[in-house]
């Protein structure tokens, strides 16, 4: 079933109160009769394929409905602001609305929520110059095209009720207004991806609001100073994201100073911090709650904070990337339940990955180790981890035979990154089969040797690197590849997907086998198209580096 009911059967049902019909497989014209039923207060089709515009013309008054959920369609045109007098739930996201917003929209009487994130809406942001309070207390405009200078503190005069501002990901400039902090009722501030510069208006005499849990101004060109001493009344802070402000100075261990907020994320990677905020932790050990902690690319140094996987940790994502620490990764002593992402590539860490990797971290999506010092061989319990999405250990130390399961036992893995170690063993643990998902294969630059099967089935391949390794055997059998079922049509788009950017359908695949005459080839094969696959087969001769 892909249409409404028809619009007769719609007016017949005059005594509905309530509606919902989302996460269908609607398609076509939103039915306007659906919008004039004079008892529905809520109406929701989020999550269809609905396109068109919003069927309510300017001069048929205001709806009944109070709660409007249209968001993850495709709908498009302006919005009937007149019409909305006694909304006060009205989201939009993730359609394709354009314009302008309309001054008005900020004025509605009733209004508490609003969503119009990831639209195409432009322009500047509504200037209202009334002081008469609306009831306004969550207002989103991710993801669209908005630009200019915020407007003064007069134009928020009558949004004093402003629990959550989020405005990431627009083209909005200027300095960051001070009054935004002072918004009575304020909680989350998130100002992210912008053109914002200049400094964070909070200094030690600042009046911040007692409201705040989060500050999110990561990706700005913001500059100057901010110490967290200077946060030090916000007993509900909860999230701090500065990260990507390069001129940003950020002072965090301040000595004999203990914070009186117990944050769960700090997001700091790429600001000018603290170098031995890892070294000397006095900030980081008064924060026993933190789920996410991002520090890459500060060149910190010390040693691998394993300290942090205590028993009662509860991190979901640990980022240390591109700093100067040293250390191993092992000994470990507690099981951690919740993390799912550790990132310290390029680093000095140094060490063997635990025996018992599976057992410490259970729920991994990602690991990534790339370019430190790791030696040793793969732990055959890395297998056992369910969930893991992307693996990289490339560019480390690593030795001995890889364990077949890492080729075949990730039914979620999307990338395999083990290049430039010392791996050997047959190619793909002398299997024939890959894991289902996988999208990026990188072996390139180690010492395994064996054929490549021209039976080779399983995952959908965009890249796969062989070359500078010990393969052997023929390349013409490799148009067999195709031949299996390496990549079937994919699954229809989860609902959670809806809006990002598409697979391009022609996705590549590389390989390079080691020849006995000191060449090596590149082969380039492209396939997993939807109704079909193409197969470029590309071969060329280049010098083999000196060993």
């Amino acid at each position: 079933m892909n249409r409404i009911p028809p619009a007769a059967v719609v007016k017949n049902l005059r005594n509905l109160r309530q509606l919902n019909m989302s996460w269908n497989s609607f398609d076509g014209n939103l039915p306007e009769s659906l919008f004039s039923l004079p008892r529905l207060k809520i109406l929701d089709l989020s999550g269809n394929n609905f396109g068109g515009h919003i069927p309510i013309s300017s001069s048929s008054g205001p709806i009944a409905l109070e709660v409007l959920d249209l968001s993850i369609n495709f709908l498009s045109g302006t919005l009937p602001v007149t019409a909305f007098k006694n909304i006060r739930n009205l989201n939009l996201r993730d359609n394709q609305f354009s314009g302008s917003l309309p001054l008005s929209l900020f004025a509605l009487p009733h209004l508490k929520f609003i969503d119009l994130s990831f639209n195409n809406f432009e322009g500047r942001f509504p200037i209202n110059l009334t002081s008469e309070p609306v009831p306004l207390e969550v207002l989103k405009l991710d993801s669209n095209y908005m630009s200019g200078a915020l407007p003064s503190e007069r134009a928020f005069q009558n949004l004093q009720n402003l629990r959550e501002l989020s405005l990431s990901f627009n083209q909005f400039s200027g300095n960051i207004p001070t009054f935004l902090f002072l918004l009575p009722h304020i909680e989350r501030l998130d100002l992210s991806s912008n053109l914002f510069r200049g400094p964070i208006p909070i200094n030690p005499s600042s009046n911040l609001s007692l409201s705040l849990k989060s500050l999110r101004f990561y990706q700005n060109n913001l500059t100057g100073r901010i110490s967290f001493i200077w946060l030090g009344n916000l007993r509900k802070l909860e999230e701090i994201d500065l990260s990507g402000n390069a001129n940003l100075a950020v002072d965090v261990n301040i000595p004999g100073w203990t914070p009186p907020f117990q944050l769960k994320q700090l997001a700091l990677s790429g600001c000018d911090l603290d170098k031995n905020i890892i070294a000397e932790p006095h900030f980081l050990r008064t924060q026993r709650r933190l789920e996410v902690l991002h520090l890459s690319d500060n060149n910190l140094s010390g040693s691998m904070p394993n300290w942090l996987f205590t028993e009662e940790a509860t991190l979901h994502e640990l980022h240390l990337g591109n700093n100067s620490l040293t250390g191993s990764i092992d000994p470990i002593w507690h099981t951690q339940p919740f993390l799912q992402s550790i990132d310290i590539h390029m680093n000095h860490v140094t060490g063997q990955l635990p025996a018992n990797i599976s057992s410490l971290f259970p729920r991994l999506l990602v690991l990534d180790i790339s370019n430190n010092n790791i030696v040793g061989h793969i732990p055959t319990s890395l297998c056992e981890i369910d969930f893991m999405e992307i693996l990289d250990l490339s560019n480390n130390k690593l030795s001995g035979e890889v364990p077949a399961c890492v080729f075949t036992n990730y039914s979620l893995l999307m990338t395999l990154k083990l290049s430039n170690n010392k791996l050997g063993g047959q190619v793909f643990g002398g299997l024939n089969s890959l894991s289902n998902n996988i999208k990026e294969l990188y072996l390139d630059n180690n010492k395994f040797d064996g054929t490549i099967p021209h039976n080779l089935s399983g995952g959908c391949l965009k890249f796969m690197n062989l070359h500078d390794n010990e393969l052997s055997g023929k390349l013409d059998t490799l148009h067999q590849i195709t031949q299996g079922n390496m990549c079937v049509a994919p699954d229809p788009v989860a609902h959670e997907d809806v809006g990002e950017t598409p697979i391009d359908p022609a996705l590549y695949a590389v390989m390079a086998a080691s020849f006995v005459l000191g060449f090596w080839a590149i082969v380039a094969f492209s396939f997993c198209h939807p109704y079909g696959r193409s197969v470029i087969l590309k071969l060329y001769s280049v010098p083999r580096k000196n060993c």
